[in-house]
């Protein structure tokens, strides 16, 4: 059987056509190795070896064809090859295709997946950092747009990232987030709130059912990034006025240089003329600013009518439920919630402050006061003062700042009042952070200095304490004890606050420091300018040791002053409003040549 079936194979075999040809040459039957390959470059091995060729041959628009990839790890490679080729040479790559790549890295911004959203971002702000900002302003509305498209997405991973959108450009490009702010706005108020009804207008706060975090960490989130957004709105503005204000000083050239002493009056800035030198006023101060444009005063009107009342609702939430009297305990969540609701207050405040001053007048503060302090009161007070579960944590700068804003809407005297000027007069004996103090000094010149008429008793009973306070620092405390001075000068203008009797002690006290200090600061010189004009006792009370005095002008030291010579001419000024001129004798006293030139022209502009 087996030998039958192999002679039928076999016969089988032999039946098939075959096919004839030539054999292959000897030599051309092997491999062929001329053909050309890529080299493979792998990134971690040309860092350490510090070649960055394949950075300098990368081409751009090879690259801005794998960002529209299907693939998640190619558009991830992608960009962190255009973030690196940015980062080794930003200058000969981009000027040319910087708005397809900012188009087409804007776009993953809004990718499905997370890997490539992150290192979208990251990819952005390598780019911001390596080119002139001035090149992105004509591709910002795009930008722009990928932002809210992310603030108001359905996926919430997607919405959640776009504040680290935010983030990027804030952090960038805050003069031109801050330009389209008012579109960026809604969405902040869509990400925490909803609209109440058709028959009911306002907003209310929206719970966050679809997202992994709970709603007071989504909130704290939002309300961080809208606290930068309004900073980055005010500090732009401010920027506008800078640039628009200009001085105007023109000196006689024929004549030395002399630092005139100013005098200060509501609504207008002249100068003393002496003779020799003449100065013109500053225009932009001068001149009133147009009333006739409100955009500003509209959005600052639109902005805290939106987001009073939801900061008003969210503290409601989360604030300690206390009765009475009892002081306020916050935890994390808590604590991180009324700091960032604080800072968005002050930064409204401050947007109607600056409106006002545009317009001249106190129509939006009282505006905001007659509509929103009761709800401020009734709500933020309760529990004052706050303290915090995380004792590395003091809760003494936020409580100053709640005074502040409180001092702010509610001018007039309350029981609640009484409660604030106590705590303010028991912060003067702790020591602070120097963003307590800045606290501290800003509450202590509304009740003493704007509101100080309305409640004088303990309008004087803090400062008084002030200059106790003010006579006991020690040196070191030049910066300090240099806004504290500018604060009592404040004082002593408005008057009625301190008498001559509490005011000779630091007489006395600065008098001293004017004889025998070895170092003065420029905070202090400028205020001392000050209240040379204001103060005629305390001009002439110098007076009674001027030799001492001269002696030590001479030898002082001035520190953090960029012309040392300038500031000894207005240490000099009290001279000007001495009665009489200035003897020879004791100009001599002066070991400065030029200081003694000084104090002849100011001999030469006084009255004979």
């Amino acid at each position: 059987m087996g030998k039958g079936k192999h002679k039928k194979v076999l016969r089988s075999e032999k039946a098939k056509v075959k096919l004839k040809g030539a054999k292959l040459p000897k030599g051309q039957n092997i491999t062929k190795t001329d053909f050309k390959v890529k080299k493979i470059l792998i990134r971690e091995q040309l860092k350490e070896a510090g070649d960055s060729q394949v950075l300098q041959k990368v081409n751009i628009k090879d690259l801005i064809g794998k960002l529209r990839h299907n693939n998640s790890s190619i558009k991830q490679e992608t960009l962190k090859s255009i973030r690196e080729t940015v980062t080794s040479s930003p200058g000969d790559l981009f000027p040319k295709h910087l708005g397809e790549v900012l188009q087409t890295v804007g776009q993953l911004c809004l990718d499905i997946d997370k890997e490539v959203r992150r290192e979208s971002f990251r990819c952005l702000q390598a780019l911001f950092g390596a080119i002139d900002v001035a090149l992105v302003e004509p591709f910002f509305d795009m930008l722009s747009s990928y932002l809210r498209c992310a603030m108001t997405h359905l996926q919430n991973p997607i919405q959640e990232d776009s504040l680290l959108l935010l983030d990027v450009l804030l952090h960038s490009v805050p003069h031109l987030v801050a330009k389209d702010s008012d579109r960026i706005f809604g969405n902040f108020l869509d990400m925490v709130s909803k609209l109440r009804s058709e028959s009911q207008p306002g907003r209310t706060l929206s719970l966050n059912l679809g997202k992994k975090i709970t709603a007071v960490k989504w909130r704290i989130r939002v309300l961080e990034r809208l606290q930068r957004l309004l900073q980055a709105l005010n500090a732009s503005l401010t920027c506008a006025d800078t640039e628009t204000a200009t001085k105007s000083i023109n000196l006689n050239p024929n004549d030395s240089a002399f630092y005139a002493p100013i005098i200060r009056k509501p609504q207008e800035m002249w100068f003393v003329e002496i003779s020799g030198l003449f100065i013109n006023e500053m225009s932009s101060l001068k001149k009133k600013i147009s009333s006739g444009d409100f955009s500003e005063a509209k959005k600052a009107t639109f902005y805290v009518e939106q987001m009073v009342p939801l900061l008003v609702e969210t503290w409601l939430e989360i604030r300690p439920q206390n009765t009475g009297k009892a002081q306020g305990v916050l935890g994390q969540e808590a604590a991180n919630t009324f700091s960032l609701i604080l800072g968005i207050f002050h930064e409204l405040w401050a947007m109607v402050v600056r409106c006002d001053e545009q317009n001249q007048s106190q129509e939006m503060q009282n505006w905001l006061r007659k509509t929103h302090s009761r709800d401020f009161c009734q709500t933020f007070m309760i529990g004052f003062p706050f303290s915090f579960t995380d004792k590395s944590h003091s809760a003494q700068e936020e409580n100053l700042r709640l005074c502040h804003l409180f001092c702010c809407l509610c001018a007039t005297p309350t029981e609640q009042m009484h409660e604030i000027i106590d705590y303010t007069s028991a912060c003067l004996t702790r020591t602070h952070s120097a963003q307590s103090w800045g606290c501290l000094l800003k509450v202590l010149r509304i009740i003493v200095v704007e509101n100080g008429k309305s409640s004088p008793a303990q309008a004087r009973k803090l400062c008084e304490k002030l200059l106790s306070l003010h006579t006991k620092l020690p040196p070191p405390a030049c910066q300090l004890r240099g806004r504290i001075l500018l604060l009592i000068c404040h004082a002593i203008t408005t008057g009625g606050v301190l008498d001559k009797d509490s005011l000779l002690p630091w007489f006395q006290r600065m008098r001293h420091t004017l004889c025998h200090e070895e170092k003065l600061p420029e905070d202090l010189i400028d205020a001392l300018g000050r209240l040379y004009t204001i103060s005629r006792e305390f001009v002439l009370y110098l007076g009674q040791e001027l030799p001492s005095i001269l002696i030590n002008i001479s030898r002082v030291e001035i520190t953090e002053s960029t012309n040392a010579l300038q500031s000894k001419r207005k240490l000099l000024n009290f001279l000007f409003w001495l009665p009489g001129k200035i003897a020879a004798k004791e100009i001599e006293l002066l070991g400065d040549e030029d200081l003694r030139k000084y104090v002849q022209g100011l001999n030469c502009s006084k009255k004979s």
